[in-house]
């Protein structure tokens, strides 16, 4: 989505570096350009800039590859290779030493879904002694040899479903990082919108600031006409100088919110301070039909809050699969085969081969060791039972907020309904007033009163509004249709976020 680049003119009556917007005039820089920003640009440029979803995305990566560890690997064969070169002389004597060995191992651990392991262990060796006048001077012993071990546990530690659970909990903690990443996206562009309407609110306000103070003016001028022919005293003027000078610093304080509000969007945007963003989006406000019903369906199926409570719970429920498990006996079989290969110099080749099956028990009866794991299984209980009351109790805070969420909206749309007739009842009176005030049926006071009446009116409809707009966005976010509703493609991963990882050095 592209950014609409627009360089208005300046309002008449505005200075060099001043930039208009709406017809309120803004100070600021004359080289900086000005940037026409829709809401939907807005959210664009939030996914596409935002430093929190960057660092997000970038967390992603090392999650990712846990992933990839701690389940995909779990099975996959490990390899290791291990190796040994000595060289040792000894002449403290008149018959002089010398040995040379040389050893390489080469082992495959295989683990099994049943909590037990294989391992092959291939080892070869060469080992030169050249002791002077001994009987083995210049003897070479070439030694190599291949094993095979199987371990499994029969009680502790044993089966399928223990095993499996650190997978199972693998892929728990991955979709409780998906959840966070999208509840990452759905704040940042939440904040982003409420910046972005913050931005807009206060556009109009200094619209609505500009206008009064243009009447105010006006009145004031009006005025001294009167006095001028006589027709009023010229003590009244204080009251529509005072008026005048309430409308200016209105004014002042509505352009000061617009820069801090711009400056705001900026910062959340990564956009230069001196970017001059102008939202160009119009403050409607539609009918939405709010179903109780649906709207809990929702929340249930994308409110991340809820979605990570029962992640939670499926991950303590792994845990505890474990954790009762431990409290059994360690009861290990051991099975392993060898076959051992040496040849020396001048001698015939040896085979040696052996074979062992062995049982291994070990339990703690009483003391310390026994209770801190009846105490681990307890708590694994514990955590369980907590994990079971704190999801129904969300369950049922979800169907109080939603009907208290919707209720709310519900009033804040027909505020808004109130609002706008107070704006235009507050409109035909003043005008009504201006009316009786050239028969001579009305006072100074009476006018002044009702520009401020309607000044206040034009105010509360515009933060009506935009209060309304802002609870929508919120109710939205409670629901965890954010992306959703802006048609946002969720993606788990960032194209080139790896990249922009491995590609990092340190300089020091």
């Amino acid at each position: 989505m592209l950014l609409l680049i627009a360089c208005p003119g300046n309002a008449p009556g505005a200075r060099a570096g001043e930039v208009s917007v709406g017809n309120a005039t803004l100070a600021g820089d004359p080289d900086a350009k000005t940037v026409s920003m829709s809401l939907g640009e807005c959210v664009a440029l939030t996914i596409r800039n935002n430093t929190s979803i960057e660092i997000a995305y970038l967390n992603r990566v090392l999650e990712k590859y846990d992933l990839t560890t701690d389940a995909t690997y779990r099975y996959i064969p490990r390899v290791a290779i291990d190796g040994t070169a000595r060289k040792a002389e000894d002449t403290t004597n008149a018959e002089s030493r010398r040995d040379e060995k040389f050893t390489g191992t080469a082992t495959i651990s295989q683990r099994i879904p049943t909590g037990g392991a294989v391992d092959f262990i291939f080892s070869k060796s060469r080992e030169h002694d050249t002791q002077s006048g001994s009987v083995t001077e210049n003897e070479v012993i070439r030694q190599g040899s291949w094993k095979v071990q199987l371990k499994q546990p029969l009680l502790q530690g044993a089966g399928i479903d223990y095993d499996l659970s650190f997978v199972h909990q693998a892929e728990v903690t991955e979709k409780k990082n998906i959840v966070n990443l999208k509840g990452t996206l759905i704040e940042e562009v939440t904040q982003g919108i409420r910046y972005y309407r913050d931005l807009l609110a206060s556009m109009h306000a200094m619209e609505i600031s500009r206008e009064s103070m243009e009447i105010s003016r006006k009145s004031l001028d009006n005025a001294r006409l009167e006095v001028k022919y006589g027709r009023m005293a010229s003590m009244d003027l204080i009251q529509y100088e005072s008026d005048l000078a309430d409308r200016e610093l209105s004014l002042e304080r509505a352009r000061n919110e617009y820069i801090r509000s711009r400056l705001a969007l900026a910062k959340h945007l990564r956009l230069d301070k001196d970017t001059n963003i102008v939202p160009s989006e119009k403050i409607d406000i539609g009918k939405m039909d709010l179903d109780e019903a649906r709207s809990l369906v929702l929340a249930k199926q994308n409110r991340p809050e809820f979605l990570l409570k029962n992640l939670d719970l499926e991950y303590k429920e792994y845990e505890l699969i474990r954790k009762s498990r431990d409290t059994l006996p360690e009861l290990d079989l051991t099975a392993e085969y060898e076959d051992v290969r040496t040849s020396t110099t001048d001698r015939p080749k040896t085979r040696e081969d052996d074979w062992a099956v062995q049982l291994e028990l070990s339990t703690p009866l009483f003391g310390t060791e026994r209770r801190e794991l009846t105490r681990d299984e307890l708590g694994a209980k514990a955590q369980v039972r907590i994990a079971l009351i704190e999801l129904k109790k969300m369950e049922e805070d979800l169907t109080s907020d939603v009907e208290d969420s919707i209720r709310d909206l519900n009033i804040k749309v027909r505020s808004v309904s109130l609002a706008t007739k107070a704006r235009e009842l507050a409109q035909k009176k003043l005008e009504v007033e201006q009316v009786k005030a050239k028969a001579g049926r009305s006072s100074t006071f009476q006018i002044v009163t009702f520009q401020r009446d309607l000044f206040n009116a034009k105010y509360n409809e515009l933060e009506t509004k935009i209060t309304y707009l802002n609870a929508l966005n919120d109710f939205d976010k409670y629901l965890g249709t954010t992306l959703d509703t802006w048609k946002i493609d969720f993606k788990t991963q960032r194209e080139g976020a790896e990249q922009s990882i491995t590609g990092v050095h340190s300089d020091r």
